[in-house]
């Protein structure tokens, strides 16, 4: 069998796995929360289940398998649901932070939850950047659940990695550079093996979305391909820099870069042109 084809191969079965699995869960988190411990334990299993939705929709994307498009909404429409009952039972303020325990309002931790759960919660501003695929999106429901960029150094480092993709979103819907947007992702990758590929990543981010109305069709396809080549890399970082859904180990051959796709989506949605002069397989053309 060619490799392509045994890939592809691998993808439908990988796929048909996730979503029957992701299916059950849906019965799962179609409920209603109560109270704060009911939302919390339900954001739990809707990152669960939107993960799951990721990971198919990235497969189906890269291997042209079925409707792309259909399990990109149906993960939306999952963050969109959890952004909504969040935004009612998620009230505490940085104001009010017991001293000895942090307290956010993204519900990094509940003090009233077991340990274990204490540090679980739903990524809103990775699933705004799924949005933005979409041209729809982020609605401001789920916008007002990202996390406020500057408030990253209130948590510990290992929380770092949604105030990075927040700081992504805001800075490609207002066009604005996040301050200290340097300093969050050096804290988030500067002390890890590998984490330098991110770090250059991130940076490639930037000069795309500082340069977007300056760009030629020509200047954007070498950074598009420098994107590409650093995508390869994440093959061989180490743990903790990316995890498998953002190109890991062998999930590299399966996955995608969705925030280079969602920053050409996002900046050129306005130039067809450019746009459609785009050569990568991170580009998202639905």
């Amino acid at each position: 069998m060619a490799k392509g084809r045994k890939h592809q191969f691998i993808a439908i079965k990988v796929i048909e796995d996730l979503e029957e699995i992701a299916s059950a869960s849906l019965q799962r988190i179609s409920t209603e929360p109560t109270d704060r411990r009911e939302a919390y334990v339900l954001a739990v299993n809707s990152w669960s289940t939107f993960s799951m939705l990721m990971s198919s929709f990235q497969l189906r994307w890269r291997y042209k398998i079925g409707d792309a498009a259909k399990t990109l909404q149906d993960a939306c429409d999952i963050s969109n649901n959890t952004a909504r009952f969040w935004r009612r039972f998620a009230k505490m303020s940085y104001t009010n932070i017991p001293t000895d325990r942090p307290y956010t309002p993204d519900g990094i931790r509940w003090t009233e939850l077991p340990e274990s759960q204490g540090a679980v919660r739903f990524q809103f501003a990775t699933a705004a950047l799924l949005e933005i695929l979409t041209l729809k999106g982020p609605t401001e429901e789920l916008m007002n659940c990202v996390p406020t960029p500057n408030d990253w150094k209130l948590l510990p480092d290992r929380y770092a990695s949604s105030y990075v993709d927040s700081g992504l979103v805001i800075y490609l819907i207002t066009g604005k550079r996040p301050k200290g947007w340097d300093e969050i992702i050096g804290s988030r990758y500067r002390d890890l093996d590998g984490g330098d590929t991110a770090i250059r990543t991130y940076n490639l981010y930037d000069r795309i979305i500082h340069d977007r109305k300056k760009l030629t069709a020509d200047g954007l396809q070498r950074l598009v391909e420098e994107g590409d080549k650093l995508f390869l890399e994440r093959a061989n970082a180490s743990e903790g820099v990316f995890t498998a859904w953002e190109g890991k180990d062998q999930c590299n051959v399966q996955c995608l870069d969705f925030r280079l796709a969602a920053i050409l989506k996002h900046c050129f949605r306005d130039d067809p042109n450019i746009y459609a002069s785009i050569k990568s397989v991170h580009k998202y053309s639905r």
